[in-house]
């Protein structure tokens, strides 16, 4: 056993060959690795009570003899970027009751032969006190919820919301008991995935879960409170009581009975516990609980309870999918989970007069006619009834009328507004997915969900902004642009996807020519340093990059220019972020300059290039090697040595060919040198004769 292992006191890890992990792969057979230069992570010594839904845990401790805290290590999930925003703040919450971030790296992870961002982490003693999502325990009774759990985690609380950070990871199974006695509780880590994206949908307030998890964003500290009050419910229920139910059908309960119904029930409280879960559940966020509510709670001083949300209620069901809906958010809601069926459902004019006349809303029931009739241009007849499906906008536009609330909805996508760009990056390599994305954009969604809410808040100006700078980037489908442009713009500090780096984990525009050039360690690749990942990758991260190499990048139908725009991509990232020397890159991308030397004339211009490409692919300056394959002077000069010569050539050609016609044998042109021959030959005669005769007289 390792003095790490000894140290943590834990048994040996089952070495190669043994058991399979969580993920299916053989669990790691050892070895040791430095993080941040101050701690060590086990490789061979996994941690799974610590596991979370996107990471894996390990051991880990530090290196200081005299730093005695408990720690652990996550393994983040390389196809996701971790909180890093919330890295800097947490680290000085460490004495709170919070599993906190001490130092975050991206290195080289012996078991998956990968680079792999590593989290070390603070770790409780205790164990999770919900082992898992679907697992029971014994309930907590009043006093040991507000002793163990309520009044530990204020301060907690308190202190993320001063600071502006949401948690968006609380939850039962997220919550650890602080020592091995049990006597308080602390909150787990929430900085390894996306906000949100590991919260199950009980946990949201309606709004949040209907959101697909990765749509879910950041959210507000009010949210942070509506997941503590569904944890402290199912603490007192001793598990999950709505563990059989979908996304959707919670969802609905919600919708129709309250949260507060949805997990109490009929289950008699104490007074003070009811007081508490009506406040922290309340499904109206400006009616729900903030911190200081709870903190008066938690001290003894009591509050008028909250009531139920009194919910409106139709005077007859609108059917759909076989089940009644009875108000327009839960039909909304219902439409949003089966778009398809949605569509067919919504033909007619039946909703039109179902909210006209059931559900006595005649505004929202003009705003439906405009958009359902305006839509297909009053077609089908004075009555305005249609045979054929609602198209995909149209009804997301209808969800909208429906429940302004709502996320945006349109076919599988599902997603908080400020959480739109999140949903393409955790999914940018589902197909569907990019196809929503894509045409929720060039459809103007967007504003469409701003016009249909009651106000324009602060916040949805920066939005709005943000969102039509990446319609501008979906529009230029060219390399940099595109959907590529559109997901590094909007995420800092997600990893480049590029299929070359797969097992690299490049987050910032310092790590990405050490990783290319690591690639030309094991040989040469074939295929240039380029594709779509990394332009837009670049473009995003190093803003700096002129615009001139992106349009050159762009150039399908001039291949020297393109290799040209690659290298000088290439080239402005190492003149910003280094390093100094990439000979390995440099050789690789002088593979390909052999179309940009060939496209020179001049055999010594061509000898004299191969010798300055060869110079700095010894000097690994991606720059020198640019500017010598692009030197405007050495181009000039070929150009007109070109012409020059073609000039020549085609003289001569002219010659030969008259030859070759016989131009020599021709009756006129041998009648016409004659003449000139003879009259030479008579020239030079007189000239002989007269300096002949002019030295005789002198004579």
């Amino acid at each position: 056993m390792s003095d790490l292992a000894a140290e943590l006191d834990l048994e040996e890890a089952p070495r190669a060959g043994g058991r399979r992990g969580r993920r299916g792969a053989p669990e790691p057979s050892g070895g040791t690795i430095v993080v941040d230069r101050r701690f060590e992570v086990e490789t061979g010594l996994p941690l799974p009570a610590f596991d979370q839904p996107h990471a894996r845990a390990f051991a880990a401790a530090a290196r200081e003899s005299g730093n005695a805290r408990k720690l652990y290590a996550l393994v983040c999930d390389p196809k996701l970027a971790p909180r890093r925003n919330l890295m800097s703040q947490l680290p000085h919450m460490a004495r709170l009751p919070l599993s906190v971030p001490l130092a975050y790296e991206t290195v080289f992870w012996p078991p998956d032969n990968a680079r792999r961002g590593v989290l070390i982490l603070t770790r409780p003693e205790g164990e999770r006190v919900q082992a898992h999502a679907g697992a029971s325990f014994d309930p907590f009774d009043e006093d040991a919820l507000i002793r163990k759990v309520v009044q530990p985690l204020m301060p907690a609380l308190i202190e993320l919301g001063a600071r502006g950070i949401h948690h968006r990871a609380i939850r039962a199974d997220n919550l650890f008991y602080r020592d091995g006695a049990r006597n308080e509780c602390m909150l787990g880590e929430c900085v390894s995935a996306p906000a949100g994206l590991d919260q199950p949908a009980l946990y949201e307030p309606i709004e949040s879960a209907m959101a697909m998890p990765a749509g879910r964003g950041d959210g507000t500290t009010s949210d942070d409170l509506y997941a503590l009050g569904v944890t402290l419910a199912i603490l007192l229920r001793g598990g999950n009581p709505v563990a059989d139910l979908s996304d959707e059908a919670i969802v609905h309960s919600k919708l129709n009975r309250g949260t507060y119904a949805t997990l109490i029930g009929k289950q008699r409280l104490p007074l003070a516990i009811t007081e508490a879960l009506r406040g922290l559940l309340c499904d109206d966020w400006a009616e729900r609980w903030a911190l200081n509510d709870l903190e008066m709670w938690a001290n003894g001083r009591h509050l008028s309870p909250k009531q139920p949300m009194a919910l409106s209620r139709a005077s007859r069901p609108f059917e759909f999918a076989d089940k009644d809906y009875w108000n327009c958010r839960s039909l909304s809601s219902a439409l949003g989970f089966n778009w398809q069926e949605a569509r067919r459902a919504l033909a007619g004019d039946e909703l039109i007069t179902w909210v006209h006349r059931s559900a006595g809303d005649e505004k929202r029931a003009e705003r439906l006619a405009l958009l359902m009739r305006g839509s297909h241009g009053g077609t089908g007849g004075g009555s305005g009834v249609l045979a054929e499906p609602r198209n995909d906008r149209d009804l997301a536009r209808i969800l909208m009328v429906l429940d302004h609330r709502a996320p945006l909805r349109f076919r599988r996508l599902s997603t908080r507004i400020d959480a739109f760009a999140d949903v393409l990056a955790v999914h940018f390599e589902d197909d569907a997915v990019r196809q929503d994305f894509a045409e929720v954009l060039g459809n103007r969604m967007i504003n469409y969900w701003f016009e249909a809410q009651p106000g324009m808040r602060p916040e949805y100006a920066v939005l709005k902004k943000g969102y039509e700078q990446l319609g501008f980037f979906l529009m230029r489908q060219r390399i940099g642009y595109g959907l590529e442009r559109c997901l590094y713009d909007q995420q800092e500090y997600w990893p480049c996807l590029s299929p070359m780096l797969e097992d690299a984990y490049v987050t910032r525009i310092e790590e990405l020519l050490p990783a290319l050039e690591r690639l030309t360690e094991s040989g040469m690749p074939e295929r240039e340093p380029m594709d779509r990942h990394i332009a837009a990758f670049v473009a995003a991260r190093a803003r700096a990059v002129p615009e001139r190499i992106l349009t050159a990048l762009g150039r399908d139908d001039d291949e020297v220019i393109r290799r040209l725009g690659v290298a000088y991509l290439l080239a402005e990232v190492q003149r910003m972020a280094g390093p100094a020397s990439l000979p390995g890159l440099a050789a690789w991308v002088a593979q390909s300059m052999g179309p940009v030397i060939e496209s020179f004339h001049s055999r010594e211009i061509r000898q004299t290039l191969a010798l300055e490409l060869q110079a700095a692919v010894d000097e690994g300056d991606l720059y020198r090697l640019a500017l010598a394959m692009d030197d405007g002077k050495q181009r000039q000069d070929d150009e007109r040595g070109y012409e020059a010569a073609c000039a020549e050539y085609a003289a001569l050609s002219r010659e030969l060919t008259w030859v070759e016609q016989g131009g020599l044998t021709k009756p006129q042109f041998v009648y016409g040198k004659s003449q000139q021959i003879a009259a030479v030959v008579a020239g030079c005669l007189a000239s002989i004769t007269m300096l002949v005769m002019t030295l005789f007289y002198i004579g």
